[in-house]
């Protein structure tokens, strides 16, 4: 990793923030103290990196509200007064192109690009103004703000299985019924053990919507005015340590955005995968997806397609979506 050239110093000649770099702030025998989890010192440091990030960003539009620099700047009509200078309309934001080109990165496609990137604004060369979609994040985990995932939900839930504790044990009788806000086994075992240090002060809960074959259909409205207002919907199952034979989302579960099948498309991509497996996918949206029940949103729907899907090795998961 990029920290060992700093962490392998001797301690008289070590960066502070580097020193005790695999010091958590836990007890000791708490859960969560494992290798591929931060310890404080790198999350401080990566702290201070978004910090940075974030600065350079204000400093770029202290720019653009100066007038100090349009052209850099690419001004919007809600920075810049002159409704001469840009044709876009004050809804789109322009952009400058992305400073690395969709062909130098071969593992992404070109609507999970735009997702991260943009697209070239309507009627703009393509190496002059870019836009971005509005995207829009949703999930299951707790604690949230804003964008809860089950808000979105039109019908599939197992009603036997709503407002129980998340921490009780589901089985059959419950999955026949629909999918299951529900915990991994894992996860639970991590909250069992977490009790007896007192939740260590943070609330963090994995819960997803869990379903296999007999659970049906599980059908979201994901807000979304008209067609050309998002490309892409990613799906992305819950972050658990399973077993081979658990489920795969691009393999067992079939997709339906407004009444049309969809074909899921694995995302091999940096953070779109835990402990190196993929758990995200993406789904174009259809050309007219406005066929669904929900004549508001669009309309995704979700199944498992595979009868070899088991609790027991791992349902399939629904725990984040992101539309743009």
């Amino acid at each position: 990793p990029a920290s060992e050239p700093f962490v392998s110093l001797s301690d008289g000649i070590k960066p502070p923030g580097f020193v005790d770099w695999r010091k958590f702030g836990a007890p000791p025998g708490a859960p969560g103290q494992a290798p591929h989890h931060p310890a404080v010192k790198e999350h401080e440091f990566i702290g201070w990196i978004i910090a940075l990030h974030f600065l350079g960003a204000i400093e770029l539009a202290s720019l653009c509200l100066a007038e100090e620099n349009v052209t850099l700047c690419q001004m919007t009509p809600s920075l810049h007064h002159n409704e001469d200078a840009i044709s876009e309309t004050s809804a789109e934001k322009s952009l400058p192109p992305p400073t690395v080109p969709l062909q130098n990165i071969t593992q992404m496609s070109k609507n999970f690009y735009s997702l991260l990137h943009g697209s070239p604004a309507r009627g703009i060369a393509v190496s002059s103004k870019w836009k971005m979609n509005k995207v829009s994040c949703y999930t299951t985990f707790e604690p949230s703000l804003t964008g809860n995932l089950g808000d979105l939900v039109v019908r599939g839930i197992a009603q036997n299985s709503q407002g129980l504790d998340i921490m009780l044990p589901k089985g059959a009788q419950f999955y026949n019924q629909g999918w299951v806000l529900d915990i991994g086994d894992s996860e639970k075992k991590a909250k069992r053990k977490l009790a007896r240090y007192g939740g260590l002060g943070f609330v963090d809960s994995k819960q997803a919507f869990y379903g296999v074959n007999a659970s049906g259909v599980l059908e979201l409205s994901l807000p979304l005015d008209e067609p050309s207002a998002a490309d892409v919907v990613i799906v992305c199952g819950v972050n658990e340590k399973r077993g081979e034979n658990e489920c795969k989302i691009e393999r067992d579960v079939a997709f339906a955005i407004g009444g049309t099948p969809v074909e899921p498309e694995l995302i091999n991509f940096g953070s779109a995968s835990y402990l190196g497996k993929p758990i995200c996918c993406e789904l174009a949206i259809p050309s007219t997806p406005f066929t669904g029940t929900n004549r508001k949103g669009i309309s995704l729907q979700m199944s498992v397609k595979s009868t070899k899907v088991t609790t027991k090795d791992g349902a399939c998961s629904v725990s984040h979506v992101v539309v743009g």
